[in-house]
């Protein structure tokens, strides 16, 4: 199959857990056989340098350009440039499948003439939105071997936050930081944080470090012991999968994605609001004690150690494999739809 994504960013220069779906994706297609395009719609917004090859994906140019979508046998998409290849994609007379993130129901898919296919990134998801289209659930691909770089997390320095935006909890990392100014802390800049955002939460208390966001994630996990995600909003929380994958214990809200997700293997403290506004910490209403006892409660290494073992069990569970076969199935079944409408 020729397989051809319209979006609008794409690793390495975009590194978010949305993109990172997509390039797993086409990783794998890949490694079957399949050709694999994107075009990157905001190329030039963000003065990316275009074409380029991606770890076997083709990164093409923004166009509009209709042959650049008659080459491909299937189209995908996701978020910002929904509706926009909605209408492509039926000029190309191509099916197209949209791959859904989050509960945020687009009314353009819902209202989309034929030829649609839909990806969900969870049951919940799914049950949630339930677009009427031919439909599979994809759980975020994270390979557990690949992202398994830490044999004794206990003995790493790190309580981590990756993704300092307020939404993922930077002014909670802020707080729970000043409550234990005798333990070391990793804040890792938003992917799609504003520079006055970033600005405001490289603010930290002196036992917070602060980095650039990475596409070298791995390094990150290799000096993580434990990974905070406080998140107003998670659909599933893919940082979570890869953290659990080296057995890292995971401290977080119970969003319908994280407890998917995690199960038993989470540590849920209470959730806290959505779109909480960027306040300074001292007026921030969010109670922060439960996130600090579980910190003290993995100083016992017994406890750790079972909490530990627990999410190396449940990363294992989340195995791609076979998801990302029905996947393979499903876009042949979609092209062979378009076939005998054609």
């Amino acid at each position: 199959m020729r397989i051809l994504w319209n979006i609008h960013l794409y690793p390495p220069n975009h590194n978010c857990g949305s993109e990172y779906v997509a390039h797993n994706v086409n990783k794998y297609l890949v490694s079957k056989g399949h050709h694999c395009r994107v075009i990157l719609q905001q190329d030039k917004m963000h003065k990316i340098a275009t074409p380029y090859d991606y770890e076997g994906v083709e990164v093409m140019p923004s166009t509009g350009n209709i042959d650049a979508f008659r080459w491909a046998d299937i189209i995908c998409t996701h978020l910002d440039f929904t509706q926009f290849t909605i209408l492509i994609a039926h000029e190309a007379k191509k099916p197209l499948v949209h791959f859904v993130h989050n509960d945020i129901e687009y009314s353009s898919i819902m209202a989309a003439w034929g030829n649609q296919f839909v990806v969900y990134n969870s049951e919940w998801t799914k049950k949630r939105i339930g677009y009427p289209w031919p439909s599979m659930v994809l759980h975020p691909p994270c390979e557990f071997d690949f992202y398994n770089v830490n044999d004794n997390p206990i003995e790493n320095e790190y309580i981590t936050l990756i993704n300092l935006d307020q939404n993922k909890g930077g002014r909670i990392l802020q707080k729970v930081a000043a409550a234990l100014p005798n333990k070391k802390f990793l804040g890792v800049i938003g992917g799609y944080s504003s520079p006055q955002e970033s600005g405001q939460m490289r603010d930290q208390p002196s036992n917070v470090t602060v980095v650039e966001n990475t596409n070298d994630i791995l390094s990150i996990y290799r000096k993580t012991r434990v990974l905070l995600m406080p998140s107003a909003y998670e659909s599933w929380g893919r940082t979570a999968t890869e953290a659990m994958c080296s057995g890292i214990p995971v401290i977080c809200t119970p969003t319908p994605g994280l407890l998917e997700n995690c199960g038993d293997a989470g540590l849920f403290v209470p959730a806290r609001k959505k779109a909480e506004s960027l306040r300074p910490i001292e007026n921030s209403d969010y109670d922060v004690q439960p996130i600090i006892d579980e910190i003290l409660k993995l100083d016992s290494e017994k406890y750790y150690h079972e909490v530990s073992e627990k999410c190396r069990a449940r990363a294992m569970d989340h195995s791609p494999e076979k998801e990302l076969d029905e996947l393979e199935n499903f876009l042949y079944a979609a092209c062979n739809v378009m076939q005998l409408i054609n």
